[in-house]
């Protein structure tokens, strides 16, 4: 028998059903409603990142196809940083291109995961002359590319900027 699904539920216990209803704190305290008590959420952690929309002379931005395992796996996104709690120097590893280009911060979006809360950081510069994608990057008209929430968040605000 389940008796946490049909009778020991925490908006309607039946109490007068249950078997082992004697042996119950919460019935014989007469308040069977207040338990279980939910333990309280844990915070969720704030992880910080910065990503580069890279515009082309055709207004195109710079998307990349994220990797396959992981969050947004697959999807295309900005290029930017990893998202990790306490980040700083965002330019390490990104490249001549990306170190090389004028960068202009038109702000900052906020999103929520179910397990971390995400700020990211938006800069837009205009690509320079020469510039070479890489094999998993590709040049696509905004409102073309299909995006995940954050990302979209990310673009809108560069289009601002």
């Amino acid at each position: 028998m389940d008796l946490g699904a049909g009778i020991c539920r925490p908006k309607a216990p039946s109490c007068s059903s249950c078997p082992i209803s004697s042996h119950c704190d919460a019935y014989a305290r007469g308040e069977p409603e207040r338990f279980p008590v939910k333990a309280p959420k844990k915070p969720k952690p704030t992880r910080t990142g910065v990503v580069f929309a890279l515009i082309n002379g055709k207004g195109e931005i710079l998307f990349e196809r994220r990797p396959d395992k992981g969050l947004l796996g697959g999807m295309l996104g900005l290029p930017g940083t990893d998202w990790l709690e306490g980040q700083e120097g965002w330019a390490a590893g990104m490249g001549d291109a990306f170190t090389k280009t004028t960068w202009k911060k038109t702000g900052s979006i906020t999103h929520i995961f179910t397990h971390f809360h995400l700020t990211l950081e938006v800069y837009v510069g205009v690509a320079p002359k020469g510039f070479r994608r890489s094999s998993n990057q590709q040049w696509i008209a905004p409102a073309k590319a299909r995006l995940p929430t954050v990302m979209k968040k990310a673009v809108e605000l560069a289009a601002k900027g």
